[in-house]
């Protein structure tokens, strides 16, 4: 039995990292998760899309390990299938919430941030539902502006009510997007205290550039943790302004 449940691991190991391995590199894109366990019910997707630019997406599911990164499949399948079509991010949400709700359990969802990025200049298009707040940081590195989550995690809400509305953000030279899972602010110290929002955004001082704040972030919860065991997965994308 023991032996049966490594072979059945292992596969599943192979069919999650090849759902999730067709993401594209960009310049304009950084990446960083640390799962809690060997599966991450956290994922991070890039996709080029058709006559568009670039999606990106960061979504956290229910739960912890395997079963929360089962959801994993369906959506990084129709992710790619939608960015490659040149889909906008409300109807990647909308496809991706009906998907869900149909192959999840009632107690299972997905928390996800779905984001465009263009080509050329204009805004890039925002869909947020149940993640923390997405912080825009200004080249000096403080917080300019944040868009709050506006609807319901994916896979909860039928067709009939899902919410489709884009939040738009025109980003200046040097200013980065930061999009994050509740990993982050959650994950404790070995006295038991939670990072927490304050010290997270506390990192934003204008002390150091935007460019620089990525690895901050990703390095300061670490040190937080000093090698305690996480308390969920922890997530953190990075999208940077146009060059000009």
């Amino acid at each position: 039995m023991h032996q049966q449940q490594k072979e059945e691991l292992v596969l599943a190991r192979h069919v999650y990292e090849v759902a999730l391995g067709q993401n594209v590199q960009s310049d304009r894109l950084r990446a960083f998760i640390a799962p809690m366990t060997g599966f991450s019910g956290d994922m991070i997707l890039t996709a080029d899309a058709h006559g568009v630019g670039l999606v990106a997406m960061l979504g956290d599911f229910t739960g912890h390990g395997l079963p929360a990164a089962l959801g994993a499949l369906p959506v990084s399948q129709l992710f790619h299938e939608l960015s490659a079509k040149g889909e906008p991010v409300e109807v990647i949400a909308q496809r991706m919430n009906a998907s869900l709700s149909r192959f999840l359990p009632g107690n299972m969802f997905c928390a996800a941030t779905i984001i465009q990025i263009p080509v050329g200049p204009g805004p890039l298009r925002v869909w947020v539902g149940g993640l923390p707040d997405l912080l825009v940081a200004s080249a000096e590195g403080t917080i300019r502006t944040r868009l709050p989550s506006l609807h319901m995690p994916l896979g909860i809400l039928s067709a009939k009510h899902f919410e489709t509305r884009v939040q738009t953000i025109e980003l200046q030279p040097g200013e980065r997007v930061f999009i994050y899972s509740d990993g982050i602010c959650d994950c404790a110290n070995v006295e038991g205290e939670m990072f927490g929002e304050a010290r997270l955004e506390a990192l934003f001082d204008g002390a150091t550039p935007a460019a620089r704040l990525f690895d901050k972030i990703r390095d300061a919860s670490s040190r937080y943790i000093d090698g305690q065991p996480q308390d969920d997965n922890i997530s953190l994308l990075e999208v940077a302004a146009r060059q000009v």
